[in-house]
């Protein structure tokens, strides 16, 4: 199997996994950006499908401890919201109702 292909890796540091707040397992910080605006969209969108609202105050408390800034507040999520959502809607929106879907059926199984 000389012609195998190896896969695509992403470098994440060894001290990602240390602990950005109150106990949370993993300081997105330390990620590249790009996961972390990927991270963000994907909170942010399922709220919404969820709920049928953005609900950037419960999200940008969810958001804080994950990325780590302690001033990523309602103003901050909203601000990111419009500058990035429907530019990164456009090519993830699958995640999204994939993770939907999931979720539906987690709760749906005994």
């Amino acid at each position: 199997m000389a012609n195998e292909r190896k896969p695509a890796s992403v470098s994440i540091p060894s001290d990602a996994f240390v602990g950005a707040g109150s106990g949370f397992p993993f300081c997105l910080s330390k990620i590249p950006t790009a996961l972390q605006e990927l991270s963000k969209y994907l909170l942010t969108t399922y709220i919404r499908k969820m709920t049928g609202r953005f609900h950037d105050r419960s999200a940008s408390v969810l958001i804080q401890e994950l990325v780590g800034p302690t001033n990523y507040d309602e103003v901050a999520q909203r601000m990111w919201r419009a500058r990035n959502y429907k530019r990164i809607d456009k090519h993830c929106s699958w995640m999204t109702r994939f993770l939907v879907a999931t979720s539906v059926v987690v709760a749906q199984t005994p």
